[in-house]
């Protein structure tokens, strides 16, 4: 169930400089080392604001138990239902 959640969510980036010529120990040869930095997440436009501020480098239980709940809350009062069928993870 975590990971169906975690997947969810869509990582936005910028590229950090130019494309740089490397070798790869790992690769076993030469290779293209790229450099990104993470610019935040998309997100739908009814998303609570505290869900959407939480860390997503670091998750613990009690946050897995609060977006849980937000989301659990939004669609037993939410009478929209584009707004209900936007909280089904």
């Amino acid at each position: 169930m975590v990971l169906q959640d975690v997947q969810q969510f869509q990582y936005c980036r910028k590229q950090k400089g130019p494309a740089k010529r490397t070798t790869s120990a790992f690769l076993g040869g030469p290779a293209t080392r790229y450099r990104y930095e993470c610019t935040g997440i998309k997100h739908c436009e009814f998303l609570e604001n505290t869900l959407a501020t939480l860390s997503h480098t670091h998750v613990t239980d009690e946050m897995w138990e609060q977006m849980k709940s937000a989301r659990l809350n939004i669609y037993r009062s939410e009478l929209d239902p584009q707004k209900k069928r936007s909280t089904a993870l």
